[in-house]
């Protein structure tokens, strides 16, 4: 939402207080936003714009219940606003209410039907509930809208890569760097779709060109060291972690292959450290209790191997 935007649609004497709601938001000071636009909701019930904004920064600021609430008031003012069922979409998102969330794009598209905002959202709920053919339908729908979204490939690529279709996939990227050829995201899917295919030494190639691209990008250099993990590189593979650890990527993932690195050399006092660390990150990383049971046995602490054992067995369970 503009400032045009603003200018066109409130009274005058709800400019002011609304512009600086605006400020507010932009500089991510929500709670000051939502007194502006609370105050200006009250004086003007009728403009389905001030609670579209008061909606946003509720969720902004972490309180998608309280952003429903002014999303529906938005509605209500007026049941043709289309960004107040997207707002209400996103709302549900947050709170992962997936099928609201659904119902709610659904009927923004009904009043918009060409909204690539709109499709691009339907396309991320329905990846989230695993209908990811549908999904992919919906992106392609903003792809039709507008031509020159990067972005979308990516997206579409990252849903074709767990399909195993890989092809496709890198046909996606190939697009998107067609359109952005300097785009680091983009050279970080297309070495994603060579990793699927096993093809480490050209996904290597694709998540160095991405930190040449952008040398803050912590999860390239993670992907990296993955792929010279499988190249049995282990040197190297380790210096790409400690890139990838210290831009504060992939913390758990990150020990965690350390840790099997040093399992592999055999020092498993190295290995026992690495994966103390990843549990320290992710706590209920089941797989990493399962290699520290072979990692306390090895060092002859087999109290400690079964109790590692029976944790990440526990968690699995949980998890199914």
């Amino acid at each position: 939402m503009t400032r045009q935007s603003v200018e066109l649609q409130v009274p005058a004497s709800a400019k002011a207080r609304l512009l600086l709601g605006l400020a507010h938001q932009q500089a991510q000071r929500f709670p000051e936003a939502i007194d502006e636009f609370s105050g200006v909701a009250r004086d003007y019930p009728q403009l389905a714009l001030v609670h579209f904004l008061l909606g946003r920064a509720y969720v902004q600021a972490g309180r998608p219940d309280a952003g429903i609430a002014a999303f529906d008031a938005a509605r209500e003012a007026d049941g043709d606003f289309a960004a107040a069922h997207l707002g209400l979409a996103y709302a549900f998102m947050e709170l992962e209410e997936y099928v609201k969330a659904e119902q709610a794009c659904r009927t923004a598209l009904s009043v918009n039907p060409d909204s690539a905002v709109g499709r691009l959202m339907l396309g991320t709920i329905l990846e989230k509930m695993e209908f990811l053919d549908e999904a992919v339908d919906s992106f392609r729908e903003v792809v039709g809208i507008n031509p020159s979204h990067p972005t979308v490939h990516f997206m579409i690529a990252r849903i074709l890569i767990r399909q195993g279709r890989e092809a496709e996939a890198m046909a996606e990227c190939g697009d998107a760097l067609k359109l952005q050829p300097f785009d680091p995201a983009a050279r970080v899917h297309l070495g994603d779709t060579w990793a699927v295919r096993k093809e480490h030494s050209d996904a290597l190639a694709e998540f160095r060109a991405a930190v040449r691209l952008d040398p803050q990008l912590g999860a390239a250099y993670f992907k990296a060291g993955e792929a010279l993990y499988h190249q049995g590189d282990f040197p190297a593979a380790l210096a790409e972690f400690a890139k990838a650890l210290k831009h504060g990527a992939e913390i758990g993932a990150c020990h965690e292959r350390i840790g099997k690195i040093h399992f592999a050399q055999k020092r498993y006092h190295e290995a026992l450290a690495s994966y103390l660390a990843a549990l320290t990150a992710e706590p209920e990383r089941a797989q990493v209790y399962l290699e520290l049971e072979a990692t306390f046995e090895a060092l002859g602490r087999l109290a400690e191997a079964a109790d590692a054992r029976a944790r990440g067995l526990a968690l699995k369970a949980r998890s199914v």
